[in-house]
């Protein structure tokens, strides 16, 4: 035959104890329930800034690359010009020589200033030098 068992009956002091701990659990769940919404909230207001920081750091870039791009056409142009001078050094060739002017110096300059240096009858007495080495040296006589 089956073995009777007791019973164990069920009191209102243990259906309480058992309604405390669940409602200590419940509160705990409810706290835990509030800082995991106070921490999404501010997880979500920093998600809703990063848009704002993104647009103003492309906005740095943006700029810094405008700048950049800016003073890389003025190097080009710089490298430019110094490339058309280095061309240009050809010409120089046609320009007086520091022989050309010792020349012109010894030939034109020096008489005129011996001619000058004296008094006024020899400045007539040359004249008609100097009208002779205007004419080498290019000078329209007047």
């Amino acid at each position: 035959m089956a073995k009777k068992r007791g019973k164990i009956g069920v009191t209102n002091e243990k259906i309480m104890e058992i309604l405390s701990g669940m409602k200590e659990k419940v509160d705990n769940t409810d706290s835990l329930m509030e800082i995991q919404s106070r921490h999404s909230g501010r997880l979500e207001k920093e998600m809703s800034s990063i848009g704002s920081r993104v647009k103003r750091f492309e906005t740095v870039v943006e700029k810094s690359m405008s700048a950049l791009e800016e003073r890389m056409n003025e190097i080009e142009g710089a490298i430019k010009t110094v490339v058309e001078w280095g061309a240009m050094k050809s010409d120089l060739q046609d320009f007086a020589t520091r022989n050309d002017i010792e020349r012109m110096k010894g030939e034109i300059i020096e008489p005129i200033i011996k001619a000058v240096d004296k008094d006024a009858e020899t400045v007539i007495n040359h004249g008609r030098r100097i009208t002779v080495l205007e004419r080498r040296a290019g000078i329209a006589a007047k």
